[in-house]
């Protein structure tokens, strides 16, 4: 087995459930400004700020990936960061190019990959001392240890028509973009929030389906069996304290709905100038 899938902290599903609905709030701004590009939007909308708002879509498709430029994955990756009920972890980029072994950091084909995708695939690396030994996973009689990865989305990407789908499949069905219009080709499809970032269950068994999913954008089939990859134990006492973390599992962030039409003040004519 692969010593990236090989965990340190086993979680149970319920843990695994709390963790995907809190874990992009312990990204600091610093590394990956993930609030920051959602309260530009929000403030520029409110205030009709069309000036602002025009910035804010150039910067959006300069990027595919949004605020998660090179330099930011690099400095998430080399950034520490402290979980509740799991300690220090590293969230180390996936690679994602089949038939290769995982590395401690990332490669410029995987983030090609990531680019074209529009997504980030990052496992939780347990940090001891400088070195990461292992991963934040689960286990269970049926597919045995398995680790975890999660998969952070382009904040503040115009999310491309190839993608829509994808994106759909991994945050739902629901998913709320940034639009121009109430017509499909009025939409900006701007990324800039999630209710909660998924996390997957990965080891040898299934590694090469994920890959394959990332790469072609179609996540279905893969998520349908992650049924199998729930975690029935949980490993070391710190992380089976869930009464400590329920207040936090609340979902603080509401439902994000766009409920001004902002082709009425941004432009007089969406189809002139987006033409």
């Amino acid at each position: 087995m692969n010593y990236l899938f090989e965990s340190d902290v086993f979680l149970n599903f319920n843990t695994t459930q709390i963790l995907s609905t809190k874990i992009a709030n312990y990204i600091p701004e610093s590394v990956i400004p993930i609030k920051k590009i959602e309260n530009e939007w929000l403030s520029a909308i409110e205030k009709e700020d069309k000036d602002k708002i025009f910035k804010l879509i150039e910067k959006s498709e300069k990027n595919d990936l949004g605020v998660l430029s090179d330099g930011r994955i690099k400095n998430l990756h080399g950034t520490p960061v402290t979980l509740p009920s799991i300690g220090k972890v590293m969230f180390n980029p996936f690679q994602v190019k089949r038939g290769k072994e995982q590395i401690v950091g990332t490669t410029s084909v995987d983030l090609q990959i990531y680019k074209k995708r529009q997504i980030l695939p990052v496992s939780l690396g347990i940090v001891d001392g400088k070195k990461v030994s292992g991963q934040v996973g689960g286990k269970n009689n049926t597919v045995g240890e398995f680790g975890y990865v999660a998969l952070i989305p382009a904040y503040g990407a115009k999310i491309k028509d190839g993608n829509l789908d994808f994106y759909k499949e991994v945050f739902g069905k629901d998913l709320n973009l940034i639009r121009a219009g109430d017509n499909e080709k009025d939409n900006l499809n701007i990324f800039i929030h999630e209710e909660k970032i998924p996390i997957y269950g990965v080891n040898d068994k299934n590694l090469d389906l994920f890959q394959k999913s990332i790469a072609q954008g179609k996540m279905s089939t893969f998520i349908s069996q992650q049924s199998k990859y729930k975690s029935a134990i949980t490993k070391k006492d710190k992380a089976s304290d869930e009464n400590d973390d329920q207040g936090d599992a609340e979902l603080k962030n509401e439902s994000f709905f766009y409920k001004k039409n902002i082709a009425k003040f941004l432009f007089e004519s969406v189809d002139e100038k987006w033409s």
